[in-house]
């Protein structure tokens, strides 16, 4: 059982896919009252960026990942050097992504008690 400092740790280093699998997870932890921070890593910084559905009928990463705000999963991360890799303008980012340094997501991996990568 997790104490209150606990969280579970999600790192997103791919792009989106058709099933948002990532996603699903943190949301469906959140939904158990798991505390969960996401950080999104490489090509994961591509979940970011408002983009089109990647199936008929489907959502967006973006939209999705504007639910998280509704499961109380408010810590999103990317990673300053990684953002600037990728050419991403950090003002296009949504407001709720924190950007750390390789040092301070260093930290946060250390400080969680389960971390999951997609």
């Amino acid at each position: 059982m997790l104490s209150s400092s606990d969280y579970v740790l999600i790192s997103i280093e791919t792009p989106p896919t058709l099933d948002l699998e990532a996603a699903e997870l943190a949301l469906a932890l959140a939904a158990f009252d798991i505390p969960v921070k996401v950080v999104f890593r490489n090509q994961g910084l591509f979940w970011l960026l408002d983009q089109a559905p990647r199936k008929l009928g489907g959502k967006s990463a973006a939209k999705v990942l504007s639910s998280f705000a509704l499961y109380d999963i408010e810590e999103m991360y990317a990673v300053e050097n990684e953002v600037k890799e990728f050419d991403i303008n950090i003002n296009d980012l949504p407001t709720l992504i924190k950007v750390k340094s390789n040092s301070e997501l260093t930290q946060v991996i250390q400080d969680s008690a389960h971390y999951f990568t997609f």
